[in-house]
């Protein structure tokens, strides 16, 4: 699979975080991807769209991170059950390291680490 045909949606509710993360697939030569702004804004773009990767921030209103990957594992949204989910978060708590694992999501980063961090997890899911 080619980086220019996936299609990612990037779900954050802080404008600022899904830009740099926009910018950052478009370098990596991503251009299909979809923005939500929180996880309730994400199950309505899964309606219209065929992915290959979600991004996923956790603390979010009024549907979180957390709540999402499940409603997408139990088959209650229209993305496949097994899309590839990447945790990034704020977040050092290891509660929500672990509660990410548990809704089998993909991998997990940091907002505080380095963008080849990010990129290296995009590749090891896809």
């Amino acid at each position: 699979m080619y980086l220019n045909e996936i299609h990612v949606l990037v779900i954050d509710d802080e404008e600022f975080m899904r830009g740099m993360v926009l910018r950052f697939l478009e370098m990596m030569g991503i251009s299909k991807v979809t923005e939500a702004t929180d996880g309730a804004d994400g199950l309505t773009k899964l309606m219209n769209i065929q992915l290959d990767l979600i991004v996923l921030d956790i603390m979010m209103k009024p549907m979180n991170g957390l709540k999402f990957p499940k409603t997408v594992r139990i088959g209650m949204s229209d993305a496949k059950r097994d899309v590839p989910v990447i945790v990034l978060t704020g977040s050092d708590e290891q509660s929500v390291l672990g509660t990410s694992m548990a809704l089998d999501c993909n991998a997990f980063v940091s907002k505080t680490e380095s963008l080849d961090i990010l990129k290296s997890r995009i590749m090891r899911v896809l």
